[in-house]
């Protein structure tokens, strides 16, 4: 039996969110340019939430620029559930959500509920190529 023809492939990219208190910036990723390829999904493979079980996204123009939270068309964030251990696959809405964004940054827990982690929360991104 042959090989399976592969039809597209697969990048990946390693972020991470620094340890810190539950203020706006230090519960972000720095910019991460996604290059124009679509995000799949993610791998958690270490702790650091802090307490916190879902992450948000932040969308820029630029890696120097202003990002602002991401909303769906009903007005609500954008959020996935996180936890060590644990591949998240992006589908249905959240996944049409982030599609448009190239420029973008990670964050822990969500825009009304910031936790405080005493480690860093790195994780893998799963790009189309």
């Amino acid at each position: 039996m042959g090989k399976l023809a592969r039809s597209s492939a697969f990048d990946v990219r390693r972020v991470t969110i620094a340890a810190g208190a539950a203020t706006t910036t230090l519960q972000q990723s720095g910019p991460v340019d996604l290059e124009g390829y679509p995000l799949l999904g993610f791998i958690f493979t270490t702790g650091g939430w802090g307490g916190a079980t879902q992450m948000s996204f932040l969308a820029g123009t630029g890696t120097g620029g202003v990002f602002e939270e991401v909303f769906d068309d009903s007005a609500a964030e954008v959020t996935i559930n996180v936890a060590a251990g644990r591949a998240v696959a992006l589908t249905g809405a959240e996944a049409d959500a982030l599609v448009p964004w190239r420029i973008m940054k990670f964050r822990r827990g969500t825009a009304t509920n910031l936790a405080t982690a005493t480690t860093s929360a790195a994780f893998t991104l799963v790009l189309k190529t």
